[in-house]
C-alpha cells in the first residue's frame, strides 16, 4: 500500500509537469507568433489585446468567483445583457 506522502508527491510532480508543459507551449507560441509577424509582440498589439481582454475578464472573473463560492449557475450571456442595458441607461 502506498504511503500518503508518496501519493501527494506524485500529485505535485504531475502538476509541476503540467505547468511546465503549459509554460513551454506558451513560449513556443510567442516565438512562433513573433517569427510569423514582426508586429505580434509590438506595444500597440499588446495594448489592443489587453483592451479586448478587459471586457471578458470583467465578466468572467466575478462569474467564476460566484460559481465557485456559492455554487450558483448564472448565465454569462444574461449577465452581459443586463449589465450592457444598465450601462446604456446610466
Amino acid at each position: 500500500m502506498a504511503k500518503p506522502d508518496s501519493a501527494l508527491s506524485t500529485t505535485k510532480r504531475r502538476h509541476l509537469q503540467w505547468e511546465a508543459m503549459l509554460a513551454i507551449v506558451l513560449v513556443v507560441s510567442l516565438i512562433a507568433g513573433r517569427m510569423l509577424s514582426p508586429l505580434f509582440l509590438s506595444s500597440a498589439n499588446i495594448s489592443n489585446m489587453l483592451a479586448d481582454f478587459t471586457e471578458i475578464a470583467l465578466i468572467a472573473l466575478p462569474m467564476t468567483l460566484i460559481i465557485v463560492a456559492a455554487e450558483i449557475d448564472l448565465s454569462v450571456a444574461s449577465v452581459l445583457g443586463a449589465s450592457s442595458g444598465l450601462m446604456g441607461v446610466l
